[in-house]
Formats: structure tokens, C-alpha cells, sequence
């Protein structure tokens, strides 16, 4: 698969069966929506809430947070981590429809 080095719009996401985001300052949800709309599976590698369009409440942590969101888009929701220090959790979304 070729490398796609432009922004981010939720119809790109229209050929694909997985979405894989890492690292995805400000489009996390995007994806996570556009993942619901084309029938996609979904890797999140959340790091922070930058640039999101919509944050979680005080006191509710960020990945928290978006699993919920994942979890109330329906998909069926499979928290992993990674082998290495810092933030190694991951969130395998997958779509039901």
C-alpha cells in the first residue's frame, strides 16, 4: 500500500478495511467516525486530546475517554499495549456492520 502523505479527510478512508492512527494530533475522532461510515476496522495509537475537535470532561482521562466513544459508535472495543515504556496502549476498534 502506498504511503499517503497528505491530511487526513474522512473519505479517504472509503477503500480501506483497516484505518491505522498513530500519533493523529487532531483527527482521531475524524477517524474514528470515518472508520463508522466506510464499515472499517480501526488501530488507534492515541496520544493527547491536541487539536481534537471534541476533549473529554475534567477528571476523565483522554484514552479513557475515546474508548468510550469508540465503545458508544458501536464497534466491539480490544485495548492492547506495546512492549516499550511511555504511552503503549492501543485500541483495536472493530466495526461491526
Amino acid at each position: 500500500m502506498p504511503r499517503l502523505s497528505k491530511e487526513f479527510q474522512p473519505e479517504m478512508a472509503q477503500h480501506f478495511d483497516l484505518l491505522v492512527a498513530m500519533h493523529a494530533h487532531g483527527c482521531n475522532i475524524q477517524m474514528i467516525d470515518a472508520a463508522l461510515d466506510y464499515g472499517c476496522d480501526l488501530i488507534l495509537l492515541p496520544c493527547c486530546v491536541i487539536h481534537e475537535p471534541i476533549v473529554p470532561p475534567p477528571g476523565v482521562h483522554w484514552i479513557q475517554w475515546l474508548v468510550e466513544y469508540v465503545i458508544d459508535k458501536g464497534f466491539i472495543v480490544e485495548p492492547f499495549r506495546l512492549n516499550f515504556k511511555g504511552q503503549n496502549i492501543g485500541i483495536y476498534a472493530r466495526n461491526e456492520r
